[in-house]
């Protein structure tokens, strides 16, 4: 995932790019939500404190992060290698986690959006 200000930045170069469009509507997430996303996605049992400590912030996970000296970027935005494990490895027989592993392969082969 691209850090932040690329998000706004590619959101912003969006958003130009059609406001003379009045037939087209740029709907997204805030890019605090999609990192929230992204956070349990890649997430594994070392979240625990993190998630732990969101709670006490009453869901206030920025705040939490910040406490507990997590790096949400670096979290969210380090490419992950094909041999490190997926968050889903425990969950899944070995045949599911063969489809598993052939998909996130796939996605990764996409072809990547480039709005500059």
């Amino acid at each position: 995932m691209a850090p932040p200000r690329v998000i706004k930045a590619k959101l912003h170069t969006l958003r130009q790019a059609i406001r003379h469009e009045s037939h087209i509507c740029l709907k997204h997430e805030s890019v605090k939500h999609y990192y929230l996303e992204a956070i349990l996605a890649r997430g594994d049992r070392r979240l625990r404190d993190f998630l732990l400590e969101t709670h006490c912030q009453h869901g206030d996970w920025p705040r939490a992060a910040r406490h507990l000296g997590f790096d949400v970027e670096a979290f969210v935005c380090t490419e992950l290698s094909q041999q490190a494990g997926l968050p889903w490895d425990f969950l899944a027989s070995e045949r599911q986690l063969q489809r598993l592993h052939r998909e996130h392969d796939r996605a990764l082969a996409l072809p990547v959006l480039a709005v500059s």
